[in-house]
């Protein structure tokens, strides 16, 4: 590391707080609006040219660092990188990633950044030909797993589509909910209670951690019970619903594609009560009615989401793993411990 030079934040970047933009004063276009968790919304007119480097301003986003390739707007709820100062902006990225900023709150009674607290964060800098490297690594990571994601959103919606816009000879009868599927309690699981484990923990709004046991063989359909009532999550790994959520079982043969397209078409959030935590009741909700497509019907469903399914479970064990390596690599690239061409050994299996 010899030729990595050591200094503060503020030798490597110049941050600024971004500029409000009101939802209403938006134009359409495609220009990305960043916030304090990542890209917002679209405008039809960019504040700076890209590409764009932002962290999270306030709140539970204090520090969450976003990269945008294109030009850009920053909204008043992030800090966005002004001046690079010759520094490669993909690696500011990362480095900025790499920091814990939690410390660096403000006081207030709101958390948030203040960017002239941060300028004497220390940092250790590369050559920029190292920068470029580092960024080169990571970035390629990190472009697997955006395509994956975009494989994945493009697997859901052909499965969707699958299981909508069957014609009037491929429908039977309008059935309740109650008549061809249970909706089941989840179990409670305190985070004090879980032990180290990769099997998901699923409640109303998704995946909230992992444990070493499950509850339910995947692939399951689990709805959103209390906190974020009528929420459909397709869990495509053996899980432990939590008693925030409901998960559901069939009383006849349904393919589970069907089944997570069904109860997403119904938009349960529409029944939650209206007290203080909002709940969906069950009762309620199974009685909420479908037209049933016919056996046949049914079963091409079936053919043809089966195998999404299984290639949806291959894409996301691949993406858990390329999200592990990335977590492990970006703090030993950023501090110099590991240098650019063991990373490339790490990866190469992987992409």
């Amino acid at each position: 590391m010899s030729d990595w030079s050591n200094g503060t934040l503020h030798d490597v970047v110049e941050l600024q707080r971004g500029h409000d933009l009101p939802g209403t004063a938006r134009g359409e276009g495609t220009v990305p609006v960043i916030g304090s968790f990542g890209i917002t919304g679209y405008h039809d007119v960019a504040r700076y040219p890209g590409p764009g480097v932002a962290i999270g301003r306030s709140g539970a986003s204090i520090g969450v660092a976003t990269y945008c390739p294109s030009s850009y707007w920053p909204l008043n709820t992030c800090l966005f990188v002004r001046d690079f100062r010759g520094n490669d902006p993909r690696w500011v990225y990362y480095l900025l990633d790499s920091i814990d900023f939690s410390g660096f709150n403000s006081g207030s009674a709101q958390p948030s950044l203040n960017r002239n607290y941060l300028k004497g964060v220390p940092v250790a800098k590369p050559p920029l030909v190292e920068q470029r490297a580092i960024a080169g690594v990571l970035g390629a990571l990190d472009d697997k797993i955006l395509s994956n994601n975009r494989i994945r959103r493009i697997l859901l919606d052909l499965m969707d589509a699958s299981c909508q816009g069957l014609g009037d000879n491929e429908l039977t009868s309008e059935v309740e909910l109650r008549d061809i599927m249970l909706f089941n309690y989840g179990k409670a699981l305190p985070k004090a209670s879980r032990l180290v484990g990769a099997c998901p923990v699923v409640g109303s709004g998704g995946v909230d951690g992992f444990h070493s046991m499950s509850l339910i063989s995947a692939p399951v359909v689990v709805v959103g019970r209390a906190g974020q009532p009528g929420r459909v999550h397709l869990v495509l790994e053996d899980c432990w619903p939590i008693d925030s959520a409901f998960w559901v079982s069939t009383l006849i043969p349904l393919p589970v594609a069907w089944v997570w397209s069904v109860l997403k078409s119904l938009d349960l959030a529409r029944l939650q009560s209206g007290s203080a935590v909002p709940g969906l009741n069950r009762e309620i909700a199974m009685g909420e009615r479908v037209i049933l497509p016919s056996t046949s019907s049914l079963e091409r469903i079936r053919s043809k989401t089966d195998p999404s399914i299984q290639r949806l479970r291959v894409l996301d064990r691949e993406t858990e793993t390329l999200v592990k390596i990335r977590s492990l690599l970006l703090p030993e690239l950023l501090s110099g411990r590991l240098r650019v061409r063991g990373a490339e050994k790490a990866v190469e299996g992987v992409l």
